[in-house]
């Protein structure tokens, strides 16, 4: 007999007398009531982790303002991907924030946790149309001026590295 299980990267699962954590063909001697063996082969691959790839956040215009938002960008893994936000939101966007500090777990359809467990961001109180990004390891801010926005407005980047980047920028209606 022969049977196929994965698990994420990371785990283990007990096979052939130890615990198994690579790719692989592993056979257990399995032994009846009656005294008869039989051989168990188990096939057994492991699933990538999802990653959190990015997060862009819109602080909150006002400290009592619930119009915050956090966009959480998912690669790797195998979609869809389920999110559970500590607010009991199950999306990847998460809105209608005020400022406080905000928990998203995600898994794969496999199962599988974001590399590095949950993520908490953090909607802070912008005075001036702030937004902040981390993709990867770095983190940046864009800031738009003045906020609100009536016909003319200035947009201030700040990134700690030399990287090109492209922006869309949509009013409070979703219009471009």
């Amino acid at each position: 007999d022969s049977v196929s299980t994965a698990i994420c990267s990371g785990d283990s699962i007990f096979l052939q007398g130890n615990y198994q954590t690579t790719a692989g063909t592993y056979n257990d001697t399995l032994t009846s009531v009656n005294g008869c063996d039989s051989i168990m082969a188990t096939q057994l691959s492991i699933e990538t982790l999802p990653i959190a790839d990015s997060i862009a956040i819109t602080h909150a215009s006002c400290d009592t303002c619930a119009d915050g938002e956090i966009r959480i960008y998912v690669t790797g893994g195998t979609p869809p991907y389920t999110y559970n936000w500590s607010n009991g939101i199950t999306t990847s966007i998460n809105s209608v924030l005020v400022p406080d500090t905000y928990t998203v777990c995600i898994r794969d359809i496999n199962g599988c946790e974001i590399a590095g467990g949950c993520v908490s961001v953090e909607v802070s109180f912008a005075t001036k149309g702030e937004k902040e990004f981390q993709i990867s390891d770095f983190k940046f801010q864009i800031q738009i001026q003045p906020n609100p926005v009536s016909d003319e407005f200035s947009v201030e980047i700040n990134l700690p590295v030399a990287e090109k980047i492209s922006i869309e920028l949509y009013d409070i209606m979703g219009r471009e």
